[in-house]
């Protein structure tokens, strides 16, 4: 479901700092702890700040209020703040951006998502909200958080527009914003929504509560009040009052905010406020100096050996590093190599192992009983793993840091690197946490440190204030071993005197700019995108050292990374894809073993059968099996699939020994890392230029069309089928007797064939040789037919601007503006001041899925430029939704001419309904395949116009098959009978024009009295 917030650049601005982290907090806790697509609706410029929402999930639509201007005028007249209003009022064009037919979710900027919010019990027919103050009241709801039926609230927007408008922004609460308007307008019509997805802390804390709304005291405030500082806020009122009610409710959820607030960039948090920062944390580490050797455990043997192999710079060559695989901390060969280095001026570096390496001397009690320091016992037995052993172990390690400070002194320096990496990967997998708090039975960081503070120790515990999933980008797996992030924080704590967090940022900064620069060589290799895919510890290892900025980054630079298992704060697939759709990307996949992955990313993609086996597929795995064998290991693959079946054409990689980590899993060093990268853009295959997905065809330019459904679509335009013999003949019985009705009442007449989009478009289809409904049906007709059947295809291929929505079976607003100036040419009537107005308006932007967008999943959003009359305009429209029988009634009482247009057809005309009430003053639309001659007789039009999207001239019927048009809601079974009192009184005036009713009603309108057509 799809998730909005909306705000203009003064709502943003006008509170300071205080707004903003609510608003970051709102994106943060709705992306980390919900499956909704979180999209900011703005009015203003692109700034730092908005990016930054942008990277952590949000979507940002640039958008200016549907009726700005108009609201403008109004909020002047009033004296009512327009900065406000026009903020205020920006979630009421919600279904106006999202076009679809299901469900949103709208709330205000000042929320935190607890849980993921289960609506699936509810279905509002408008929309559903909470109560405000008092839970019990529904007769005054608060609209901070709103459940929204996208087409039932889009119906409802002209009337309420109108509405909050003309009343000079009057409402009965006092309330001239949109709340005071909802309340009034929909009062009685609103479905209730459970208080628990609009929760305020002053009804106290409510565990079920999935959505809570700082409604009337905003966290700052709150932050202020509970620490007795609230005679210190002046440009605001705190309202303590409101506090008072529930105190522990608000301290309770401050807490919870603020742990969100802790994961939140710091660049996002502004100025420092009371509560915005909630962990002191040290800034500084002791000076390292001369390094004279690295010492430890498997850890330092791997940092010589990607010394030895140029991957990683250091100031200290190869040779300055020893290590020992599983060696622990008492090992007589660790503190003999230490102590054979003191010759020299310069300190030791001792990366202290698992306390727990060496374990298995517990179960031997002549050696346990022995000497401290000891060689013999390496890496960790699991028959030895008690919380007893645990306590014994960690006493033995103790005691040898003892020794080794002895002896030392002030020339060693301590990185509990594997302690630290204990904690990050136990509070990942949410181990040893109570209470929000980790503790480990004997194993915890800030206690053994604090134990030993005669040692001079580089202090890493500001990173276990980070969120994990963002400090985990320094390890490649859960023994700890460093990442290249991990070697360059390292490099800048022991080499550069840093203190972990400046260490931290500058080591995520320097392999992203390597990376980011990778991905922008792909993009240029490839001419577009390449999004990443498959499943595989390459592509594990990768996430891992990313976190979330980089996966953003890598996107932005031109590589997007979709895998098929998600990494803790990563994107979702849903929202990566959102915002880079499969279709505008080359995908290429890694697979371990080659294992064919299509079946599971045809269901992570929605793709057709048969999209991946044509895309490029390489297996890691493979490759570095030859490798991990030459060191005398079994490889272990824990990424391959035994029960898939392989991809023969799976490209394997000649990899050089040093690309491949130590050990049988086959995990990929730094350098395994670049060499994909780099022959991922050698390697990729012509891109293809289009796929399928249901009943859309798309290409990679983003262009939809329409392929299947009820008329076959694809069939047609291949060839495959053609017209019957039948529905030929039926269009050309249909146009003759039309053409006679007409004749008969001097009446001009046209039928108009909407092309589909492909007939248009054909360069751009990429399915030849094409076949045209709309040619086979014009054969047929003699030159006196054809000049009252318009086909504008070809017609259409010749306008400068493209005529049909990239994401839409329609046109757009200067498409349909195109085919009525050739509609108008064919009868013979010249309009173009009201044409050249039309064009003017065609100048709202509008982001918004489309009817073929909206078949995707997610969705695809196109943008273009909507026409926004500047002419009075009355509308009225029928019950009943887009079924045959619908009527829509408009009228201009300035139109360029004082006509009758009767229009009958489908959806073609009715996009064009706003166009024509600039030429006509009276235009009715009836929703229908057939000309209906009681209709005729009733409206006694001026001016008859018929018509059919190009795809429904598939199978033809005569109108002499047609039902009478009043009956079509019967026959359908609708149960929405009973219409709008507004819309009766205008379908009796125009369904009996001559009568005195109907004068009065056109007079009441601003109508001259129109004569009798039979005068």
């Amino acid at each position: 479901m799809n998730h909005y917030i909306c705000i203009n650049e003064s709502g943003l601005t006008a509170l300071g700092d205080r707004y903003k982290v609510h608003v970051a907090v709102t994106v943060q806790s709705s992306v980390q702890n919900t499956n909704l697509s979180t999209h900011l609706i703005y009015d203003g410029p692109i700034t730092d700040y908005i990016r930054q929402l942008q990277d952590l999930g949000c979507s940002i639509i640039q958008h200016e209020l549907s009726f700005k201007g108009r609201l403008r005028d109004v909020c002047n007249k009033s004296s009512v703040n327009f900065d406000v209003a026009s903020g205020a009022f920006l979630r009421l064009d919600i279904p106006l951006l999202d076009k679809g037919d299901g469900y949103a979710i709208y709330t205000d900027v000042d929320v935190m998502f607890r849980s993921d919010p289960d609506f699936s019990s509810l279905s509002p027919t408008i929309m559903a909200a909470a109560p405000e103050m008092n839970i019990e009241n529904y007769n005054h709801i608060n609209s901070g958080v709103l459940l929204i039926n996208l087409p039932g609230l889009r119906q409802e927007i002209p009337d309420f527009t109108e509405k909050i408008l003309s009343g000079n922004l009057k409402t009965s609460s006092g309330d001239p914003y949109d709340q005071g308007h909802i309340n009034d307008f929909f009062r009685g019509r609103l479905n209730r929504l459970d208080p628990k997805f609009n929760w305020k802390p002053y009804w106290g804390f409510n565990e079920e509560a999935s959505i809570v709304h700082w409604h009337g005291v905003k966290y700052p405030a709150a932050k202020a009040i509970s620490l007795g500082l609230e005679k210190t806020i002046t440009n605001y009122h705190p309202h303590p009052e409101i506090y008072r009610r529930s105190p522990s409710g608000y301290r309770a959820y401050m807490e919870e905010y603020e742990k969100i607030v802790n994961t939140l960039p710091k660049s996002l948090l502004g100025a420092r406020q009371t509560g915005n920062r909630f962990d002191s944390q040290k800034t500084s580490a002791p000076p390292c100096g001369n390094v004279l050797k690295v010492v430890g455990s498997s850890h330092a043997v791997r940092w010589q050996w990607h010394l030895r192999d140029g991957l990683i710079p250091s100031r200290l060559s190869a040779n300055r590093f020893f290590g020992v695989g599983g060696a622990p901390v008492w090992s007589s060969t660790l503190f003999e190599q230490s102590v054979s280095a003191l010759d020299e001026a310069g300190r030791i570096i001792l990366l202290v192992p698992d306390f727990r390496f060496g374990n298995e001397i517990v179960l031997d009690s002549k050696a346990n009983a022995g000497p401290l320091q000891q060689d013999g016992f390496l890496g960790i037995n699991p028959a030895a793993l008690t919380t007893e052993n645990d306590r014994l172990m960690l006493k033995r390690g103790m005691d040898a840091l003892h020794l080794w400070h002895q002896r030392f002194g002030e020339r060693a320096q301590y990185v509990f690197w594997c302690l630290f990496g204990r904690q990050v990967h136990d509070r990942l997998a949410g181990k040893y946490v109570g209470e929000g708090r980790y503790h480990h039975p004997v194993f915890n960081y800030d206690e053994i440190t604090a134990a030993l503070p005669d040692l001079e120790i580089i202090d890493l515990s500001p990173l276990l204030r980070r969120p994990m999933h963002d400090v985990r980008r320094l390890f490649i797996d859960t023994s700890s071993h460093p990442s290249q992030v991990g070697y360059l924080l390292l490099n800048g704590l022991l080499f550069d005197g840093l203190d972990a967090i400046t260490a931290y940022d500058r080591a995520v900064a320097t392999v992203e700019e390597d990376l980011v620069a990778l991905a922008r060589k792909a993009r240029e290799k490839v001419g577009k995108p390449v999004l990443l895919t498959g499943r595989s510890i390459w592509l594990d290892v990768l996430m891992q050292i990313l976190g979330a900025t980089g996966v953003s980054k890598l996107a932005e630079a031109g590589l997007v990374l979709v895998p098929l298992d998600r990494h803790p704060g990563q994107p979702t697939p849903a929202e990566m894809l959102q915002r880079y759709p499969l279709a505008s990307c080359q995908a290429f996949v890694v697979s371990a073993g080659g294992g064919d992955l299509s079946a599971l990313l045809d269901r992570l993609f929605s793709t057709a059968s048969g999209f991946w086996h044509s895309q490029p597929c390489l297996d890691w795995e493979s490759a570095t099996e030859p490798i991990i064998r030459q060191r005398g290991e079994t490889p272990q693959f824990i990424r391959i699939n035994t029960q898939l079946p392989a991809i023969g054409a799976a490209i394997r990689l000649n990899l050089p020994a040093h690309a491949v980590e130590q050990g049988p899993l086959g995990m990929p060093s730094w350098s395994g890392i670049v060499a994909v990268l780099q022959a991922l853009a050698e390697k990729l295959a012509a891109s293809p230029t289009w796929r399928t997905e249901g009943e859309v065809l798309l290409t990679r330019d983003n262009v939809a069309f329409l392929i299947g459904g009820n008329h076959a679509v694809l069939k047609f335009a291949t060839g495959e089928l053609r017209p019957s013999a039948k529905s030929l003949a039926a269009f050309r019985a249909n146009i003759v007797s039309r053409v006679a009705l007409a004749q008969n009442i001097r009446c001009p007449y046209l039928h108009v064939i909407f092309p589909d989009k492909h007939s248009v478009l054909s360069n751009a289809f990429p399915i030849t040789p094409l076949h045209r409904l709309g040619d086979a049906y014009m054969a047929q007709l003699g030159p006196a037919l054809k000049a009252h059947v318009l086909w504008p295809a070809d017609q259409l291929k010749l306008e400068t601007e493209n005529p049909y929505l990239p994401l839409d079976t329609h046109m757009t607003d200067l498409g349909s503006l195109a085919v009525l100036r050739m509609m108008l040419q064919a009868i013979g009537m010249e309009a173009n001041v009201a044409l050249d107005r039309i064009r003017s308006r065609i100048v709202r932007p509008q982001r918004w899925q489309g009817d073929l967008g909206s078949k995707f999943d997610p969705p695809l959003f196109q943008e273009g430029l909507v026409l926004e009359p500047d002419w009075p305009q009355k509308k009225f429209r029928s019950s009943g939704g887009f079924n045959d029988g619908m009527v829509d009634v408009v009228f201009n009482t300035e139109a360029l001419a004082d006509k009758t247009v009767l229009l009958l057809g489908d959806s073609f005309f009715r996009m064009m309904l706003d166009h024509l009430s600039a030429v006509f003053s009276r235009v009715i639309c009836l929703r229908t395949r057939f000309l209906h001659p009681e209709m005729i007789t009733l409206i006694k039009p001026d001016i008859i116009f018929t018509g059919n999207a190009e795809r429904y001239l598939s199978n033809v019927i005569p109108d002499t098959e047609a039902h009478a048009f009043a009956l079509y809601p019967y026959l359908r079974g609708a149960s929405d009978l009973i219409m709008d009192d507004q819309f009766l009184k205008a379908w009796a005036a125009v369904t009996a024009p001559d009568s005195e009713r109907s004068k009065r009603f056109f007079a009441e309108l601003g109508f001259e009295l129109r004569a009798s057509k039979d005068n």
